[in-house]
């Protein structure tokens, strides 16, 4: 949904909990709107292959598997519109290595 562009728009309120290791990724048009050299857009389709391909990963990861699949498939091509992505995630427990306070001991 385009959200600020219109003043009498008002986006509807969502609550979303991420459970660990989940993240929620935001972008613009820009992204599915990327155009490669013979003119195809990157579309939805190929944003979410690009998304399962990297996963599982951190928020980090993921804008940069977006990044680089649009820069690989818009090559030499300049951006037709701006392009933003934002990444929030959950972080994972951090698992326990051994007994004593997560540490781990060898013998």
């Amino acid at each position: 949904m385009l959200i600020g562009a219109f003043e009498s728009v008002e986006p509807p309120e969502v609550e979303l909990a991420l459970a660990p290791g989940d993240v929620l990724v935001g972008y613009t048009d820009g992204v599915t709107d990327a155009r490669s050299p013979s003119g195809e857009r990157f579309g939805d389709e190929r944003l979410v292959a690009t998304l399962d391909a990297a996963r599982p990963g951190s928020a980090p990861m993921l804008v940069a598997a977006i990044r680089d699949a649009l820069a690989a498939y818009q090559g030499a091509e300049e951006p037709a519109d701006d392009v933003t992505i934002v990444a929030v995630g959950r972080r994972a427990p951090a698992r326990s290595q051994g007994r004593r306070g997560g540490r781990s001991s060898t013998v």
